[in-house]
């Protein structure tokens, strides 16, 4: 059975951005769930990861759950709710990957060093609340690097004097995903999709994703 995946995102584009990704590496919606966290409870949301990633699940066919939880604001929240009770010593084989953008204006020329300074900000933002609530955890963040609009970032969770630990990685857009595709407000859902699968199709995301470990769905 194939690695199994959590996908925690910002929005709906975000999940037809992850489709398309998935689509390039032979995947189809037989293959991913999907699942909003917008007015559910935390106890909730956790029993809906649990039952996917669990190696007893009855959805074992599913690869993949696309999480979209409303906002970056939100996403913090699944973090610091979701990755020691749901992920770290866990005896599962689940994977974390976490979209985000860089949130830099659409009337602001980009420049790396504002969008790592972003990317930067947000993961401080999660050390900072892991260190408050969790001290008994160190929590270590590594550059890797850059593919098309997108940094990538993993970050290790580890319990202190155990050998306890999980990394994850996040993927941060130099833009908005809205931006890098052209998207406008009133473009209807299937337009959106359209976009952004053209994006996708010109990028090396699938690359991306091979080397986070999710392999061609026929091998």
């Amino acid at each position: 059975m194939k690695r199994k995946t959590v996908f925690a995102c910002e929005g709906k584009n975000d999940g037809f951005f992850l489709e398309s990704v998935l689509e390039r590496l032979g995947y189809d919606t037989e293959d991913i769930s999907f699942y909003s966290t917008q007015q559910k409870k935390k106890k909730k949301q956790r029993e809906e990861i649990d039952k996917f990633i669990s190696p007893h699940s009855p959805d074992r066919v599913k690869c993949f759950l696309i999480k979209n939880e409303g906002g970056k604001k939100e996403v913090t929240a699944f973090l610091n709710n979701n990755i020691t009770p749901t992920f770290l010593g866990k005896q599962h084989s689940a994977s974390l990957i976490v979209l985000l953008d860089s949130d830099i204006g659409i009337a602001a020329k980009y420049k790396e060093h504002r969008y790592k300074k972003n990317a930067k900000s947000f993961i401080e933002k999660i050390k900072k609340t892991f260190s408050n609530s969790r001290p008994n955890i160190n929590f270590t963040c590594n550059e890797l690097q850059i593919v098309d609009d997108a940094l990538i970032q993993s970050i290790e969770i580890e319990l202190k004097n155990k050998k306890d630990s999980f990394k994850f990685y996040i993927i941060f857009f130099k833009k908005t995903l809205e931006q890098l595709a052209k998207i406008i407000k009133e473009d209807p859902p299937e337009k959106k999709k359209e976009k952004i699968s053209r994006y996708v199709k010109k990028s090396n995301y699938h690359d991306l994703f091979k080397n986070l470990g999710i392999q061609d769905k026929k091998l």
